[in-house]
């Protein structure tokens, strides 16, 4: 819980910085992709959540590794993450920067998991029902999973719509033994 309100005051403060100079999306962008350098990598991810590596060798490292590909803001962000050691938290500030961004635009994400492939015509149909569902505008990913059987489960936030076959075959499952 603390953890989620340290994030939330770092994403806010980020948030806040780039809204007011208007790159929130390419911040967004740019973010995603330090995370997945820094916090994908195994070997980097033991460098920067090292205890005995100075900060200073971790910013010197993170400005090798990422360049000039990202926006000075970012970095500066970056460097006081260090700075306070508070980098382990970049995953969960980054998510939660990205939920106030959508939060902001009135849109919210929605994961679509599946048994097959979906139409066209069918994914349009669901964007349709989430939109009336959630009031908001939807950004749907959509994810293939053979273990559903058949059906279509929805999870938007901490909401989860799922009707699959392998959920309905659970609850009955789990019915016939109570």
């Amino acid at each position: 819980m603390l953890d989620n309100s340290l994030a939330n005051r770092y994403a806010d403060a980020l948030y806040n910085a780039v809204s007011s100079a208007g790159s929130v999306q390419t911040a967004q962008q740019e973010l995603e992709a330090v995370v997945a350098q820094l916090v994908g990598n195994t070997d980097v991810k033991r460098i920067l959540f090292h205890p005995a590596i100075p900060v200073t060798e971790k910013k010197t490292f993170c400005s090798e590794l990422l360049g000039k590909s990202i926006s000075p803001s970012v970095h500066n962000f970056i460097d006081v993450l260090l700075d306070s050691k508070r980098i382990q938290y970049l995953s969960l500030i980054v998510d939660l920067f990205i939920k106030r961004a959508l939060r902001e635009n009135n849109r919210v994400t929605a994961l679509v998991r599946t048994a097959r492939p979906l139409s066209p015509e069918l994914k349009t149909k669901i964007e349709q029902a989430l939109l009336r569902y959630t009031g908001v505008a939807v950004d749907m990913s959509i994810q293939e999973d053979a273990e559903l059987i058949g059906g279509i489960s929805i999870q938007i936030g901490d909401k989860l719509i799922d009707g699959s076959v392998a959920y309905k075959l659970q609850k009955m499952t789990e019915s016939l033994v109570s």
